[in-house]
């Protein structure tokens, strides 16, 4: 009993003041042996995080970027041919046919543009296309798109007619 009275205490306390650098240095050599192994598994998962914030990025950036030609070059494509079918009639089916699908082809392209449906490209050459292809004139007129040139309407000189006749 050589520690009477308050001496087990102060023994006590001395062995945890004692066991602190021993812990504190345990927790320090477990830091030095895991801490390159964790830098080395980061830098493994930088490529991967860079790359999945370049994709939601694209894919943000993707969502606003307009699609396909603007609206503006396809009615300026649009009223050009349409006015090469009416006004100016191709000499042969062949040059007919072409002009004919390049509108449809923009015509189609237009009414994806303004969101309306079409379906000229899947339909054959006949009624059913010119019934759709009028359709999609109208859908296209409707939203404010006039087809025919300004200074075509009612204009007889374009199918060679002059006003002084």
């Amino acid at each position: 009993m050589l520690f009477a009275g308050g001496g087990q205490e102060a023994y006590r306390r001395g062995m945890v003041v004692a066991l602190q650098p021993l812990v504190v240095g345990a927790l320090w050599m477990i830091l030095i042996v895991l801490a390159p192994s964790a830098l080395f598994w980061i830098g493994l998962q930088i490529p991967k995080i860079a790359d999945a914030i370049r994709e939601r990025r694209a894919a943000r950036l993707a969502k606003w970027q307009p699609r396909g030609a603007p609206l503006e070059k396809l009615v300026a494509d649009l009223r050009r041919l349409r006015a090469e079918l009416v006004y100016r009639k191709p000499n042969s089916y062949v040059q007919l046919t072409a002009l004919t699908r390049a509108y449809d082809d923009v015509l189609e392209s237009t009414c994806a543009c303004l969101e309306q449906p079409c379906q000229l490209c899947e339909l054959p050459i006949g009624r059913d296309r010119d019934i759709e292809r009028l359709r999609a004139e109208a859908a296209v007129q409707e939203a404010g798109i006039p087809l025919e040139l300004p200074g075509r309407r009612g204009d007889h000189r374009a199918q060679g007619h002059s006003l002084d006749e």
